[in-house]
């Protein structure tokens, strides 16, 4: 299927049981860049996909009644120009990495993620430095970036974690 530009599409990922949904911001050979619709309408930070993890895009009638409710009751920013090149995952990471931008991502267990800002960028691995359910900076871990499925980045999660993190650190 071919992804058109600001369209809803729901997405299936090889060896997972769940969907993911969003607005379609940018698609590369690489990665797909998507608002991220977490349920129902609600838009909740940027959610970028590994297209080698893809298994099938669907665009049916629900896809398009989603649009249309989230198009009536949102603007959908526009991302353009600000974003890197999705064609290669190492702009994506180092435009990360500058913007200090706290990410969460996940490998084939979706049930299991992570979260951190990149510190270092390498060929095969990037250095995160950890931040824990807490919200609490946990030490840095190398992870391998052949694995990575999925990056989350500004959603409420996150941002929630980021502001209790800033809270903790004002009290001390």
């Amino acid at each position: 299927m071919k992804l058109i530009k600001n369209n809803f599409c729901t997405i299936l990922l090889k060896g997972r049981k769940d969907t993911l949904q969003g607005i379609l911001i940018y698609a590369g050979i690489e990665w797909v860049l998507l608002k991220y619709v977490p349920v129902d309408y609600v838009l909740d930070g940027y959610l970028i996909i590994r297209n080698r993890y893809i298994k099938k895009i669907e665009r049916g009638e629900d896809e398009i009644f989603n649009e249309t409710v989230i198009h009536l009751k949102w603007t959908v920013e526009k991302f353009e120009g600000e974003f890197p090149n999705l064609n290669g995952y190492l702009d994506i990471l180092y435009y990360l990495m500058q913007k200090q931008t706290v990410i969460q991502f996940d490998f084939h267990d979706d049930s299991i993620s992570y979260i951190g800002k990149i510190k270092k960028i390498h060929t095969k691995t990037m250095r995160i430095e950890s931040m824990n359910p807490k919200g609490e900076w946990d030490g840095e871990s190398s992870y391998l970036l052949e694995r990575v499925r999925t990056i989350q980045f500004d959603n409420d999660y996150i941002n929630s974690l980021i502001a209790y993190n800033k809270y903790i650190e004002s009290l001390k």
